[in-house]
């Protein structure tokens, strides 16, 4: 069976009109969402994707349907084996770790990515590593052991409209310092696969992170970020929707449940993910927080609006800030209850 880039011009048009209305999602969102599935599935066969999940919100839309926003992005972690193997946790190990990882991304994968899209009949588009920054409008180059590693892939777009936020690329952030985390391999599709089967199977399996690990996880890179001097607000707020959105499942109430998990990711944040500026003792439950302050709310909501407005499904019932802020609280009291 084809896929979808193998149909000409007018009719991948007509596909994504179709898939659009199913969805209730706008047409930049279902192609970019053909082009994360793909992307994933090449990576399932670069040769070290036994030792890959998948994680983050993408997953939880994608693997677990836990939330209706779009992700975008795919976010992967490499375990701690074989090639990327280290003798301990001190800091010249934890370096080595990156460096190894980081030489790998930068150096090797693009060109097997690139390979394993062609060989799936994929055509326009560019693998592109990240190897600069820009920062206060001077460019600078990434350290060897810079972590995360990002892999852009640009692809061309049908569509002649364009959106700030939905740019024509697939960024994929790959870690090397994740806990061994527990997994279930789960079969990922596209939207148009889901839509219209007659026109296209695209589905990959993938081993992908269980959710109550990565509400943990969004719960505590919250309290770590409202520890910054300048917290951001940009592209932020999803956390906060995806809290909402898991507290009430089997998910969230098992992570509340297990205390050891609560505590075994809070000392490895403190060890593999460590920053100066964070006391990781205040992520006890007594005294963790991710409310964001009365002096940041204004643009936290503002960065809410953006994304009811541009990644939510149509047909989600959206919740106002305000209803947002509440419903955090309430979790926010729920760990509270932990101890």
């Amino acid at each position: 069976m084809k896929h979808w880039q193998q149909y000409n011009l007018e009719e991948r048009l007509q596909i994504l009109d179709i898939t659009s209305a199913e969805k209730g999602l706008p047409r930049l969102a279902v192609e970019k969402d053909w082009w994360v599935v793909m992307v994933l599935k090449a990576l399932s066969q670069t040769q070290y994707a036994h030792l890959a999940s998948f994680k983050g919100g993408t997953s939880l839309s994608k693997g677990w349907s836990l939330i209706e926003r779009f992700s975008e992005d795919i976010d992967v972690a490499l375990r701690r084996e074989g090639r990327f193997a280290i003798s301990g946790t001190s800091n010249t190990q934890l370096a080595k770790a990156r460096r190894m990882a980081r030489h790998y991304i930068v150096r090797e994968l693009p060109e097997e990515l690139a390979k394993a899209l062609s060989a799936l009949g994929v055509s326009d588009f560019t693998v592109e590593p990240e190897t600069s920054k820009n920062k206060g409008g001077e460019q600078y180059e990434l350290r060897a052991d810079t972590h995360p590693s990002v892999i852009y892939v640009n692809y061309k777009s049908v569509i002649d409209e364009t959106s700030e936020y939905l740019l024509p690329r697939v960024k994929i952030e790959i870690s090397c310092l994740s806990m061994d985390e527990p997994v279930e391999e789960k079969t990922i599709r596209s939207f148009i696969s889901e839509a219209i089967p007659e026109a296209e199977d695209v589905s990959v399996n993938f081993n992908t992170v269980i959710p109550t690990r990565t509400f943990l996880e969004k719960i505590f890179l919250l309290h770590e970020e409202f520890q910054k001097e300048k917290p951001r607000s940009y592209r932020m707020s999803r956390h906060l929707y995806d809290l909402e959105k898991i507290m009430d499942t089997s998910f969230g109430k098992d992570a509340l449940a297990d205390k050891n998990l609560y505590d075994e990711i809070v000392k490895h944040r403190s060890i593999f993910n460590r920053m100066s500026f964070v006391d990781y003792t205040t992520h006890a439950p007594a005294t963790v927080n991710f409310i964001p302050s009365e002096e940041v709310k204004p643009d936290w909501e503002n960065d809410y609006n953006a994304l009811t407005e541009h990644f939510l499904y149509y047909n989600e019932v959206k919740l106002s800030f305000g209803e947002l802020m509440n419903r955090i609280e309430e979790l926010l009291a729920r760990i509270r209850g932990m101890e």
